[in-house]
């Protein structure tokens, strides 16, 4: 099929996977690896209503070993985080990450590229924004700048963890030239179905510490948190740079 009839098809093939009776015959054709397949699996993500019935493919597809783009994958990872699915979310990502691993933060000391959001999110924005850097002691570390007055999350990044006690903590290195800038880990229920039941914060430090904070997660209404990375430059009269060489979060 040409690449325009094979696109025209696309709104069809999205519309039948909202039969159940379609689903295995759409995954026995992408099995074949047609070359529109991974353009076909962005467009239903994007496009398609019966998110149920999407997962259920995506499912179908893993199990006859057919590969899934990263770009399909990130973006029914997105869906699925934005409905409160967490635990699907979590799923699906672990299609290209078989690794990751529920109770734990990934990519701790940043110097891996996972997919969001069970990596982290980092911050471009012209007063708040992050990056991977090089740090100071040759490793990998997340880079920020905050500008004079600003305060927000530079990198955020879900974590799926059972009910239980968890200590966080990290190590922040101010640049020479930032004054009264502060930098804390918060750690907050993700949408949960309930009213918000758990947040915690913890301040982090320019030195070596064993200070970090314990945190409760509840047994019922709390799926996921989110951890945040906030820096707080509001009463600083310059702009705020810094480093932050990692992240640990630990079982109590």
């Amino acid at each position: 099929a040409s690449h325009r009839s094979a696109t025209m098809l696309f709104p069809v093939l999205v519309s039948a996977t909202e039969d159940d009776r379609l689903l295995d015959p759409i995954a026995d054709v992408l099995a074949r690896r047609p070359w529109w397949g991974g353009g076909y699996l962005v467009s239903l993500v994007s496009n398609g209503k019966a998110t149920d019935n999407i997962v259920a493919l995506f499912k179908r597809l893993t199990k006859k070993r057919v590969g899934v783009t990263t770009e399909a994958t990130m973006l029914l990872t997105n869906r699925l985080v934005t409905e409160s699915r967490y635990a699907e979310a979590f799923e699906i990502n672990r299609i290209h990450h078989p690794e990751t691993r529920a109770g734990v933060l990934q990519n701790s000391g940043f110097d891996r590229n996972i997919l969001p959001a069970f990596d982290w999110i980092l911050r471009d924005a012209p007063n708040l924004r992050s990056e991977r850097v090089s740090g100071s002691n040759g490793t990998i570390a997340l880079g920020f700048y905050v500008a004079a007055g600003s305060t927000g999350s530079v990198a955020r990044q879900l974590v799926v963890l059972r009910s239980g006690t968890y200590g966080i903590g990290g190590v922040v290195t101010f640049d020479e030239q930032s004054e009264n800038g502060e930098v804390e880990i918060r750690v907050t229920c993700a949408k949960p179905i309930a009213p918000a039941t758990m947040e915690t914060s913890t301040s982090l430090v320019a030195r070596k510490t064993d200070g970090a904070r314990t945190f409760n997660v509840p047994p019922k209404n709390c799926p996921a948190v989110w951890v945040d990375i906030v820096v707080n430059a509001a009463n600083s009269a310059t702009a705020i740079d810094g480093e932050i060489d990692t992240i640990e979060l630990t079982k109590a």
